[in-house]
């Protein structure tokens, strides 16, 4: 069962979840963008069957794509939402606290 927020109902929890999938997402794409990444996922195969290359085209109108449905539901959450109780309760700072987590971690490698 997800964590459920204060004044939040199941289809705002699901849209929060969804705006962390993004997050995720846009990460790997920045990283991929800049060079910190070489590639999306590996794929193991047999031995001796060869190189297979997957090629992943247009990952910038993509990555743009991600941006807009993150915003999208950013903003329906504040709109459905409302005044959150506190700070530490306010379901939108998860993606910060995800972000910051994920930047710390990319630090540290």
């Amino acid at each position: 069962m997800r964590k459920q927020y204060p004044g939040m109902d199941p289809i705002q929890t699901e849209l929060l979840v969804e705006a962390c999938r993004i997050v995720d997402q846009l990460e790997v794409m920045h990283d991929l963008m800049r060079g910190d990444r070489s590639a999306w996922m590996w794929i193991k195969m047999p031995k001796n069957a060869g190189e297979l290359i997957l090629v992943v085209d247009q990952i910038a109108i993509n990555r743009r794509a991600l941006q807009v449905a993150l915003k999208t539901i950013t903003a329906t959450l504040t709109t459905i939402g409302g005044e959150a109780q506190s700070t530490e309760e306010d379901p939108l700072n998860e993606i910060g606290r995800r972000i910051a987590e994920r930047q710390a971690a990319a630090q540290g490698r």
